[in-house]
């Protein structure tokens, strides 16, 4: 997740001070987030250092789905607006058919040691999401199952997964056997200073490093 980990300490991992997350059904939140990968050869050794040191793990399968504003926005200056870009996500599970968190993203803020934006989450129920989110003015761009792991270091998320592909004929294939995605992030009340949980967030990275 780093460019270099010979000083890295793994023993005494980072611990953010004070402990701050969203309030539950605070949906205005501020994400920071890294991305990385790692190849599958030394994923083994990833899953037992997040094992040993991770609170919880959960295995996912879900459907995601990416949508953007058909058109351009503009605001009451002439000025375009960023373009509105959602993420739509729907487990793999029977129990919970029609149900889908729906995530906006904001434009992302500069930052230069973390991707820094504003989200808006919720869940919401529908028959037809598609037809529902066409008729707002948004378009799909992507389309994907996708299956991992989530665990969870006090406020910090790490999320590893895997890009599957639907066959004609069924069943999934996995669209790159060599290497994870890996993704850690931290979401933050609306009006709170982020800087020292993106700090927080890099030395955590850097102890994800081979």
């Amino acid at each position: 997740m780093s460019d270099s980990s010979s000083d890295v300490d793994r023993t005494n991992l980072p611990s953010p001070t004070p402990f701050i997350i969203p309030e539950r059904g605070q949906y205005h939140v501020q994400e920071l987030v890294m991305y990385g990968s790692v190849k599958k050869e030394w994923a083994a050794y990833l899953f037992q250092y997040l094992d040993n040191h991770c609170v919880t793990k959960v295995t996912y399968t879900e459907h995601e789905t990416t949508y953007t504003n058909k058109y351009p926005i503009y605001g009451c200056t002439r000025e375009r607006i960023p373009n509105i870009d959602l993420k739509l996500r729907e487990r793999s599970d029977s129990k919970t058919k029609g149900h889908y968190h729906l995530k906006y993203y904001g434009h992302i803020e500069p930052e230069e040691s973390v991707v820094y934006r504003k989200c808006i989450n919720t869940f919401i129920s529908s028959r037809n999401i598609d037809e529902f989110l066409t008729c707002l003015g948004l378009q799909k761009e992507y389309e994907y199952p996708v299956h991992g792991k989530v665990y969870t270091y006090n406020n910090i998320k790490i999320r590893t997964s895997e890009l599957l592909l639907t066959p004609e004929d069924g069943g999934l294939w996995v669209v790159s056997d060599k290497s994870l995605l890996v993704e850690i992030s931290i979401n933050l009340p609306e009006n709170v200073d982020y800087r020292p949980s993106a700090k927080l967030l890099v030395d955590f990275g850097k102890t994800l490093d081979p």
